[in-house]
């Protein structure tokens, strides 16, 4: 039987199409927001309430362009995708919070963070990055301008898409849109130096990931006013894929540090 937490029920006016709530756990008194990688959806997370500590609601962020927002047209730009989030996921602030992103998500969770503080609304207490290079480590161009056959192979490389999508021609039609603006959010992206993150960052990569430098990841300290916590699991891009419970039980140990 889950613990019965003491926080009365909030009376948030949205039903927000971006927030994939898990319904079991609405009263926990701590929010993990998390943020999928290019073309991904918030059922990457879906089994993850299950193995992380029960004080913390996992939120699925659903941008469009993708699960069941499949046929809204996705944001192709950063600023645009950060201000519509920020309207979205501001009265979800109400108690302690922490990010996770993975790939272009830890992107997308990295600029959020850094416009909440712009803004002087609450911040999240913990930043956890996943797969991703620091901004100014520069970073393959173009892959949202490839023509579909090369933009299909340049994907396989990731090793992170079930087969049976590229041996569907019609799903495939449908989803390459919002991958395609999803590349084009990161490379577009130009990372302003106007302020440092003022919460604890912490950086996960597999160790034979093709797209990261594991050996520049410290350089994510640039963009903080503390160390990073650098992890490095065994695995390449999609290292979760083959063994999630290596990175809940990390995930878990850093969420564990924060109280209410």
């Amino acid at each position: 039987m889950q613990p019965v937490f003491n926080r009365p029920q909030q009376n948030h006016k949205k039903n927000s199409r971006w927030l994939v709530r898990q319904s079991n756990n609405f009263y926990a008194p701590m929010r993990l927001f998390c943020f999928p990688y290019s073309g991904g959806s918030a059922t990457l997370y879906k089994s993850w309430q299950a193995h992380l500590p029960i004080s913390w609601e996992v939120i699925g962020i659903e941008p469009p362009g993708r699960g069941c927002r499949l046929m809204e047209p996705a944001h192709k730009h950063m600023d645009s995708l950060i201000n519509e989030l920020v309207d979205e996921i501001s009265e979800l602030l109400d108690v302690p919070f922490a990010f996770f992103g993975h790939s272009n998500g830890a992107l997308v969770a990295f600029e959020l963070a850094r416009e909440l503080q712009r803004r002087c609304l609450p911040i999240p207490k913990l930043v956890m990055l996943s797969a991703k290079n620091a901004p100014h480590i520069e970073q393959q161009e173009g892959i949202h301008k490839l023509p579909k056959e090369a933009l299909i192979e340049r994907l396989k490389q990731y090793n992170g898409t079930p087969e049976i999508l590229w041996e569907n021609e019609e799903l495939m039609d449908l989803v390459l849109p919002s991958i395609r603006a999803d590349f084009s959010v990161g490379e577009t992206y130009e990372c302003k130096a106007d302020l440092l993150l003022e919460q604890k960052v912490v950086v996960f990569s597999g160790d034979s990931d093709p797209f990261v430098d594991v050996h520049r990841l410290n350089e994510w300290q640039q963009y903080t006013t503390s160390v990073p916590d650098i992890n490095l699991l065994k695995g390449d891009h999609f290292y979760f894929n083959y063994d999630l419970q290596q990175l809940t039980r990390h995930i878990g140990h850093h969420l564990d540090m924060i109280t209410i």
